[in-house]
């Protein structure tokens, strides 16, 4: 797919440079931290949906074929979702839409896993994955076009690897230690919740960040 498809513009115009790596930790150290933090709680999810199965069955008490099922409801769900809200993205823009994702990940990320911990149901559980999915989706399908966005083109590409790269093993490879701890530490079933709304504030304070960044020239979307 990618030997059949050309360039944009923007990259075919730019000046190249041959050290990209070292203008972009050297000369866009705040991008690369933007990117990173965009990031954080789209990765921190998708590794709380793979954590699910394991979650189900030791804190929920759940069997494991109703855990596996909820993972694949969240794979449909991404699936499907994810394409329609990058289209959707393109024309109400990345920024409110991502913002509006992460807004909603604040205020109901705990309610949903309270529900799920007193219910302690197939049903509740579902109701969490797929709301999981879901806001993901919505966030996830602007996410890519916005960390492009933010590197000039000719570092788009390293810039984006570094930012991505850091972002999901930091704040993702690491998430399903980090929420077994966690639930260790408190004792609550609402612990991986704690987790997610402290990705959720690192992102929306990068989506603040690169929103004022904007409003000046250093950062302007692409015409790609």
């Amino acid at each position: 797919m990618r030997r059949c498809l050309d360039d944009a513009h923007s990259f075919k115009e730019a000046e190249h440079t041959a050290t990209p790596v070292r203008d972009v930790l050297l000369r866009q150290k705040s991008m690369v931290l933007a990117a990173i933090g965009v990031i954080t709680v789209s990765t921190a999810v998708n590794y709380m949906l793979q954590y699910v199965p394991t979650f189900a069955i030791r804190q929920l008490k759940m069997d494991a074929a109703t855990g596996f099922a909820a993972s694949i409801l969240a794979g449909v769900i991404l699936t499907v979702v994810t394409p329609f809200s990058g289209w959707l993205s393109d024309r109400i823009g990345r920024l409110r839409q991502m913002a509006m994702a992460g807004v909603l990940f604040a205020l109901t990320i705990y309610p949903v896993f309270l529900y799920v911990s007193v219910s302690g149901s197939a049903w509740a559980l579902y109701v969490l994955v797929g709301w999981l999915a879901l806001l993901k989706s919505v966030y996830f399908g602007a996410l890519p076009a916005l960390m492009s966005e933010i590197f000039p083109p000719a570092t788009r590409a390293t810039g984006m690897a570094i930012g991505y790269n850091v972002g999901v093993t930091v704040f993702g490879g690491f998430a399903p230690a980090i929420i077994v701890w966690l639930i260790s530490a408190t004792g609550s079933k609402q612990a991986p919740s704690f987790y997610l709304m402290f990705t959720t504030l690192i992102s929306l304070a990068a989506l603040a960040y690169i929103a004022q960044r904007r409003r000046t020239p250093q950062i302007q979307p692409s015409a790609a």
